[in-house]
């Protein structure tokens, strides 16, 4: 259902099984990510977690709305860790950025590279700033108009949508930052400095180390190489 509903927004990979045609998988390459995180509307982090009038309030206006969080545009295909290990490998064995860029996600091309953050990436914190955004603006604008409100469910789906254009918009931007992620991947050693941020999720992506190419990994395992790539959240 995500993948139908997120279509080819973003990084979405498409790996058909040749012993099972029909069967079209991501190949762990691609995850669907939801921009408004489903953490980020549950009563925890509404205001701080209050139980009140107000969560009350949200709640009624939740049950009326026509919006959905698993469907568009609150949908984004990201990369995993994979297509940057399978980018090293075909880098390794000299095919050019331009190259690696060009491949198409959508045909299954592995190693295909997207200007777009890395999924798990500061994910945490990620989330940590929708629902700051949310509890200093959504709630209190939707609050502020609970007497004059004559349609609950229309007022939370526009703040929702305009919130979920807003934070995709954001995501996609971040994949741009500094030459793009694929160059600040393929050249992360060139661009120390800024390499990680455009493959963060987060407004203040952690700083992290760029990691040697997997084929020049030496004695690291290719799981403890992984696990070096990026500084992962949650």
């Amino acid at each position: 259902m995500l993948r139908a509903n997120t279509g080819s927004d973003g990084y979405v990979f498409c790996h058909s099984d040749p012993s099972d045609p029909g069967n079209v998988t991501a190949a762990g390459q691609c995850e669907f990510h939801h921009v408004l995180p489903i953490s980020s509307l549950q009563d925890a982090a509404i205001r701080g977690g209050k139980k009140d009038e107000n969560l009350d309030f949200v709640h009624k206006c939740m049950a009326k709305t026509t919006w959905d969080i698993n469907e568009q545009p609150n949908m984004l295909g990201l990369p995993t860790k994979g297509p940057f290990e399978d980018a090293d490998g075909k880098a390794a064995k000299g095919q050019t950025l331009a190259a690696l860029v060009a491949l198409n996600p959508m045909a299954g091309n592995f190693g295909s590279l997207p200007n777009l953050p890395c999924h798990l990436n500061d994910h945490d914190k990620f989330t940590a700033a929708v629902i700051d955004k949310f509890n200093a603006e959504l709630w209190p604008e939707l609050i502020e108009q609970r007497e004059e409100c004559k349609d609950r469910g229309k007022s939370i789906r526009a703040l929702l949508r305009s919130h979920s254009n807003d934070w995709k918009s954001f995501l996609k931007t971040r994949g741009g930052e500094h030459g793009g992620a694929a160059d600040c991947w393929v050249n992360r050693e060139t661009k120390k400095s800024v390499w990680y941020i455009p493959l963060s999720m987060a407004p203040d992506p952690r700083k992290s180390d760029p990691p040697p190419n997997v084929h020049k990994r030496g004695a690291m395992t290719v799981r403890a190489w992984l696990e070096k790539i990026f500084s992962w959240g949650g």
